[in-house]
């Protein structure tokens, strides 16, 4: 983490952390590399949440108490990001989405999901581009195939592990059987895109099956203040 930090690498840094934090959730080094990259990264809420946790393993840390001050005084549900994307880029990998819901629509409608998995699967082979595949992987979701949607979004993420689409994605298909995973996936989707809002909403409905109604609800509001007009 603190290598790729060094490499101006920041998502892949605090991928790192939390995936160290996993599996040692109290070693304070990795929880406090964790929540200042966090906070370095304007991810405002969750950098919170980190210091909060910090305060109950080590209540006298300096730089734990100075930013928790700081963020509990901060009005970080207002702060959302923006991205610099490629026109051109973008209009190509739209028309390619475009022209593969088009196609998989025109088999739905017929009812001919033999006929739609197929096509999906032959897409897959022939694609190269990750987010072209991103939406193949969501229409395996739609036809019920979680374990080829599963699959698929793993295979993104060994190639492109900032992927937000199949972090939260892996999370919606984990969140029956296994809320904890669940949750670990939307933040790494939260951390891999700020302003997700869906992230936020499925993660604040995951808190609310786990009964703390406090971070369900800190999650909606953030989800409002990034798009005001959603209905939850």
């Amino acid at each position: 983490g603190l290598t790729y930090k060094k490499l101006n690498q920041p998502k892949l840094a605090l991928l790192t952390f939390i995936q160290a934090k996993e599996l040692n959730r109290n070693y304070l080094p990795v929880r406090k590399n964790l929540a200042l990259t966090l906070l370095e990264e304007s991810l405002f809420l969750e950098s919170k949440r980190e210091f909060d946790e910090l305060y109950e393993l080590t209540p006298k840390d300096e730089v734990v108490l100075r930013n928790r001050k700081i963020l509990n005084s901060k009005d970080y549900y207002k702060t959302t990001s923006s991205q610099i994307l490629s026109e051109s880029n973008e209009k190509e990998k739209s028309k390619k989405a475009t022209e593969i819901l088009n196609k998989f629509d025109s088999y739905l409608s017929l009812d001919q999901k033999e006929k739609c998995l197929s096509f999906l699967q032959d897409a897959w082979k022939k694609e190269t581009n990750l987010e072209i595949k991103e939406t193949i992987g969501v229409l395996y979701t739609k036809l019920g195939q979680d374990e080829l949607a599963l699959q698929a979004f793993k295979e993104i993420l060994q190639k492109n592990p900032e992927s937000h689409i199949s972090y939260y994605q892996i999370g919606i298909l984990s969140l029956p059987t296994d809320r904890q995973l669940a949750l670990r996936n939307f933040e790494k989707a939260i951390v891999m895109k700020k302003d997700y809002s869906n992230a936020y909403i499925a993660r604040g409905i995951t808190y609310y099956k786990l009964g703390n109604r406090q971070r369900a609800k800190e999650d909606f509001y953030y989800a409002l203040s990034i798009e005001p007009n959603l209905e939850i």
